[in-house]
């Protein structure tokens, strides 16, 4: 479809208009799936919800490959600086980037994930990051791991990988899995809960990439009219 057939739009209307809701979408999506999951699990587990760091990283960076994957070299060089930069000013309003977290690491950290994406895979190893990232980052979790490793006298763990025998590191792991205190999600658990959550995902994640795309071919992008709305935007803002 030629160009002047197609809605001029700035990028920032158009994430306000087609991309934040799919955002919000996929949000509440894995948050309902992940809450799910945890009601039944030990108490004090780690519950999510739309003001986690994490969980929001993880959702832009999924939106943001859509856009690379939909958008021509122009806009995907544009179109990603402002949608960063969008998400960035989101974050800070609705509070789920810290204060002192800089622009320029924000996009690092989207960089990050994105790069842990594959051509086939693009949800997997997101959820994956996110669940073993909340789970096993968890400070009770990394005390039992600590007095796990004192009881089988290990105290570099690279060291010991290189010089234990199968048996010993079966014996090792065969005892992290099956003696995890009460009040601490299991290593199972943790397994569980990132397979639900990547398969069940990544059909709103499709739907999303669809609805996406259909709109960008139905769209010419202006950057001038971009600026225009960033100015307002932070005028509004300030």
């Amino acid at each position: 479809m030629f160009n002047f057939l197609k809605k001029k739009i700035s990028y920032i209307e158009f994430f306000d208009s087609h991309v934040i809701p799919e955002i919000e979408i996929l949000r509440t999506s894995i948050i309902l799936l992940w809450n799910n999951i945890y009601k039944d699990f030990p108490e004090g587990s780690v519950k999510l919800d739309e003001t986690d760091e994490d969980l929001n990283f993880a959702v832009c960076a999924l939106m943001e490959r859509i856009l690379l994957s939909c958008w021509n070299i122009t806009d995907s060089a544009s179109g990603s600086m402002i949608f960063e930069r969008r998400m960035y000013d989101i974050g800070q309003r609705d509070g789920w980037i810290e204060k002192n977290l800089t622009r320029g690491v924000f996009t690092l950290k989207i960089d990050f994930l994105i790069n842990r994406m594959s051509r086939s895979e693009i949800v997997i190893p997101i959820v994956k990051w996110l669940t073993f990232t909340k789970i096993k980052g968890t400070e009770a979790y990394l005390e039992y791991l600590k007095e796990t490793r004192l009881k089988f006298g290990i105290s570099d763990m690279v060291e010991w990988h290189k010089t234990a025998s199968e048996e010993e590191k079966e014996e090792y792991w065969d005892y992290v899995d099956n003696n995890v205190p009460e009040g601490i999600t299991t290593t199972q658990q943790v397994r569980d809960i990132y397979n639900i959550v990547a398969l069940s995902v990544e059909k709103p994640f499709r739907i999303s990439a669809e609805k996406i795309a259909k709109a960008i071919r139905k769209s010419a992008f202006d950057f001038t009219l971009s600026m225009k709305k960033d100015v307002i935007f932070m005028q509004e803002n300030n």
